[in-house]
C-alpha cells in the first residue's frame, strides 16, 4: 500500500509539474501583415486549423501554417484546438486519405 502511494504522489507531481510548463507557454497567432485582422474567436481559429473552414469572415482565404513540433506547437494544439500532436495529425491524415482537406503548412521555428 506504500509503495502505491509513493508511486501516486510522483505521478501527481509529474502532472501538475507538466501542466505548470504548458501554461508558462505563450503562444502568438500571427496573420499577413496586409490583411486588417485584429480579432478572432476561438471558434474560428479551431474551425480554420481542424479544416471546417477556409475563409474569414470577409472571404478573404485562410492558410493555417503550424510550427514543426516543439512546446509551443504542442502547447497551441491542446489550448487552442483540444487536440495532441497526434491526434491532430491523426485528423488530417484521415482528411486527406479521403480527399476532404490537404494538410496545414508547417514551418520551423525562427530564433527571436
Amino acid at each position: 500500500m506504500r509503495v502505491y502511494v509513493v508511486r501516486s504522489a510522483r505521478l501527481l507531481m509529474v502532472i501538475l509539474f507538466l501542466c505548470s510548463i504548458l501554461r508558462a507557454q505563450d503562444v502568438m497567432i500571427v496573420v499577413n501583415k496586409n490583411f486588417p485582422i485584429s480579432r478572432i474567436t476561438e471558434t474560428q481559429l479551431r474551425d480554420i486549423f481542424i479544416g471546417v473552414r477556409s475563409q474569414f469572415d470577409k472571404g478573404t482565404r485562410a492558410v493555417p501554417v503550424l510550427l514543426k513540433g516543439g512546446p509551443a506547437h504542442e502547447v497551441f494544439l491542446h489550448r487552442h484546438i483540444g487536440d495532441t500532436p497526434d491526434e491532430f495529425r491523426t485528423r488530417w491524415r484521415r482528411a486527406v486519405f479521403t480527399g476532404q482537406g490537404s494538410m496545414p503548412g508547417s514551418s520551423a521555428p525562427k530564433p527571436l
